[in-house]
């Protein structure tokens, strides 16, 4: 075979009888247009690029009041769910009490407790409101039912709440594609690193953020936090290992998460995405204009064509910060309850043990530990270190002041006795402080009886005062080991300041 001649082509193109239809295509053989034509065809232009960025910016629009209506509806179900009722309130509970209970669950936004004028006295029931649903969560499954001021609380979800129930469900159904935990009562000393480290026991962890007290994420940590694992099983593991385990001595307080990461950014200002001004807008068309002119001035002898403009969509919403949200917890029920005779404490949140029965839940166990110790060894060590912070109290008036004396006088042996396995709650009834207090008066001379009822976890603590020590010692001597109902009897002698600061949760 022989190659074809490459012949360099030059000079005119002219369309053959038969190419006349594909000469239109090319725009081959087709008249100069003339400067009028040229003018019109750039009017065309123009107006195109205006109907063009008039379309863009009704799509700015329609996303951003999208946006807006999004915002709003997470707004007000997060408000919600963040809220719970707290029913059968004794009167002699009051609101810093009520606070002092439930902040350990999460930071408190605020409390309503409503009063009656003509008596003077709370009407028994009040609404409080955390910054974030899952400690509203955590509060309900923890307070319900527990003892305070000799009555059961009734903790759940306010009812005011069903118009917003879709809206709710579908956070709740967005949040089950995440693996995260809530954390809260987390050390101030304890960082970010730390309790990655803890956790990291029971699965990979895809990330730990503790919330920070400035808006800027420096500064110290408010206390709770968000960790986010690769699968449910850890996730599930580490709720059920790490709540109320003694960290750095503060118990956590570790829950399922009810949001999805990006819920809480719908309740932070959105400066940013305010829709521009009529003023922007058209210095914004203006721009367009001059650059995409200057672009076919250069290729005026090109066909037109009509490229991809880039879209202007409404800013991204900020990253996740954990801070002030709203949320979800119903119904209050009629109070049924009745206080127990003659029992006037206050009893904090009951303790639930962490269940350590997994290789992963006993790793972090041992690694919490050694953290504990760290924290523990630097606050003694530390200059700064008062001997308050160090005994673990703070030094308020005179009792305070003697109390702490005693401790550091190793003085202030125990008057209180507690029975443990003694009886089920189903044998609580109006005389049982009476026998028991008729039954350690054989040891000694008992000025005060306190029945601690954990209806959860169906535990009965018997506390009894005595006048002295020695009858404390005589009375334990006695009744350990000593059958009761066909139980056997735990006696053991409780902590003086504990009892004394209305602590029975030893």
């Amino acid at each position: 075979l022989v190659a074809m001649p490459v012949l360099q082509q030059h000079g005119d193109v002219f369309v053959g009888p038969g190419s006349k239809r594909e000469a239109q295509l090319l725009g081959l053989g087709l008249t100069k247009l003339s400067s009028r034509r040229k003018d019109d065809l750039q009017l065309a232009k123009r107006y195109a690029m205006d109907l063009s960025i008039k379309q863009i910016m009704l799509r700015q629009q329609k996303a951003h009041h999208e946006n807006q209506q999004k915002q709003a509806m997470y707004a007000q179900a997060l408000s919600l769910m963040a809220r719970v009722y707290i029913g059968s309130i004794s009167f002699e509970v009051r609101e810093e009490m009520i606070k002092k209970a439930f902040e350990v669950y999460g930071p408190i936004k605020s409390i309503n407790m409503s009063w009656d004028p003509t008596t003077g006295h709370h009407k028994g029931f009040a609404f409080l409101e955390f910054d974030v649903p899952e400690a509203a969560l955590l509060a309900q499954e923890s307070m319900n039912g527990q003892l305070m001021g000799g009555r059961n609380l009734k903790v759940g979800r306010p009812s005011n709440m069903p118009q917003a129930q879709p809206i709710i469900e579908m956070v709740q159904q967005d949040a089950k594609k995440y693996h995260r935990v809530y954390v809260s009562s987390v050390h101030p000393d304890l960082s970010e690193s730390d309790l990655k480290s803890v956790f990291e026991a029971f699965g990979e962890v895809v990330k730990c953020q503790l919330a920070r007290q400035s808006a800027t994420g420096k500064g110290s940590h408010r206390g709770f936090g968000y960790i986010e694992f690769n699968n449910a099983a850890a996730m599930n593991e580490a709720i059920a290992g790490m709540n109320m385990f003694d960290l750095g001595g503060q118990f956590l307080r570790v829950g399922r998460c009810i949001t999805p990461p990006e819920a809480l950014t719908y309740l932070q200002p959105q400066t940013q995405a305010a829709l521009p001004t009529a003023a922007a807008q058209a210095a914004a068309m203006e721009r367009i204009l001059e650059r995409t002119k200057a672009k076919q001035d250069a290729k005026l002898a090109l066909p037109v064509t009509f490229g991809a403009i880039d879209p202007l969509f409404a800013p991204k919403d900020p990253l996740e910060k954990n801070e002030e949200s709203g949320g979800n917890c119903a119904a209050g029920q009629n109070d049924t309850s009745e206080p127990q005779k003659k029992k006037k404490r206050v009893v904090e949140a009951k303790k639930i043990q962490p269940k350590l029965n997994t290789a992963q839940a006993l790793a972090a166990a041992a690694k919490a530990g050694e953290l504990s110790d760290a924290v523990i060894n630097e606050q003694m060590n530390s200059e700064d270190a008062t001997l308050a912070s160090q005994e673990g109290l703070a030094i308020r008036g005179n009792d305070a002041r003697h109390l702490l004396m005693a401790k550091l006088m190793r003085t202030n042996r125990s008057t209180v006795l507690v029975l443990r396995n003694m009886v089920n709650p189903e044998d609580i009834d109006e005389y049982l402080e009476d026998e028991i207090k008729e039954e350690c008066s054989k040891y000694g001379d008992v000025q005060e009886v306190v029945i601690a009822n954990d209806q959860t976890a169906r535990i009965v603590k018997i506390f009894v005062r005595f006048a002295d020590p020695k009858q404390v010692d005589a009375a334990r001597a006695a009744l350990d080991k000593r059958f009761f109902s066909g139980n056997t009897v735990s006696a053991e002698i409780y902590d003086q300041a504990m009892f004394d600061h209305n602590d029975l949760s030893g």
